[in-house]
């Protein structure tokens, strides 16, 4: 891992100064699971935490899974040492699920850890965990932990730490559960309203990513399809598609409040690399989605 300049500009300031888009810039993932550590947590929070070798295996096994997430969570640094946190959650557009569970002691974490997701269990209310894991990059640390104060100085309910989540230059990052949606550049001046929109089922479109169980064609053209029609509430995804159409190019459906909308996405890349994180050990060219003319088809019957 390469050590930071401290003269360089942090990544996050570098996006911003970009005006690079959030869209379609969710992390991939269907299946997750949270465990609640607070202790420090390392660069690689799972293997680098000091959680005992069965639990950090267990949770580094879960994570190398296709579309599956593994995430460290905590409501803060050296809290209480009560009951543990088990956060087991499912985010497929028409199945999402979450399941919480308490646990004492190692081995009664480590068998929480293991169990299945509950088969159909309807989620009381969402998980909402912000990204502060500054040993993996120093904007998380940065961004979200003012976040984080701002959160819990409204006094609603805990407020969830979390290891890493991905898009280190979008922070402070957000993700919300059991749909897998994750918010970018959410500040503490915008936390009223961004409370409030997800309490009433609305997207914050502003700081939206995108739809963790959704391909990132298909969450650029979800993204085009609510600003086309103004249409913000979670619930109104039903559906989605993808075909490949080339290189860098997909045909893509979603379907939204019952419409089906149909485009092609193309990947346009930012014309010279550059270094992503602020940890980066090689510049990368970033890629955005570029959503073509929508069309509205009839879905089969």
């Amino acid at each position: 891992m390469a050590r930071r300049d401290p003269s360089a500009p942090f990544c996050s300031d570098t996006s911003r100064s970009l005006g690079e888009p959030l869209t379609a810039t969710a992390s991939r993932v269907d299946e997750w699971l949270l465990v609640e550590w607070s202790g420090a947590w390392g660069r690689h929070a799972l293997t680098e935490s000091d959680l005992p070798a069965p639990l950090a295996d267990r949770l580094d096994t879960f994570d190398r899974a296709p579309r599956s997430k593994a995430i460290l969570v905590r409501k803060g640094f050296r809290d209480d040492g009560g009951p543990t946190l088990v956060v087991r959650a499912r985010s497929t557009v028409g199945d999402e699920r979450i399941d919480l569970r308490h646990a004492d002691g190692a081995d009664d974490t480590l068998t929480a850890a293991h169990a299945a997701l509950s088969p159909g269990r309807p989620h009381p209310a969402r998980f909402v965990a912000v990204c502060t894991n500054g040993r993996h990059d120093a904007c998380c640390a940065n961004q979200g932990r003012p976040l984080v104060r701002a959160l819990r100085a409204r006094g609603e309910g805990p407020v969830w730490e979390c290891s890493h989540i991905g898009g280190d230059r979008f922070a402070a990052n957000v993700v919300v559960l059991p749909e897998g949606l994750y918010f970018g550049r959410v500040g503490p001046d915008g936390v009223a309203s961004f409370l409030s929109d997800l309490e009433r089922g609305l997207l914050p479109m502003e700081h939206y990513r995108g739809r963790s169980a959704l391909p990132p064609p298909v969450q650029a053209l979800e993204l085009a399809a609510r600003r086309r029609t103004g249409e913000r509430r979670i619930d109104a995804l039903s559906g989605w598609s993808r075909d490949r159409a080339g290189t860098d190019r997909w045909s893509a459906t979603v379907d939204l409040a019952g419409v089906r909308f149909r485009a092609e996405v193309v990947v346009d890349h930012e014309p010279a690399p550059r270094l992503l994180t602020c940890h980066a050990d090689e510049p990368m060219v970033p890629r955005h989605f570029r959503v073509g003319p929508l069309a509205t088809v009839d879905p089969p019957p």
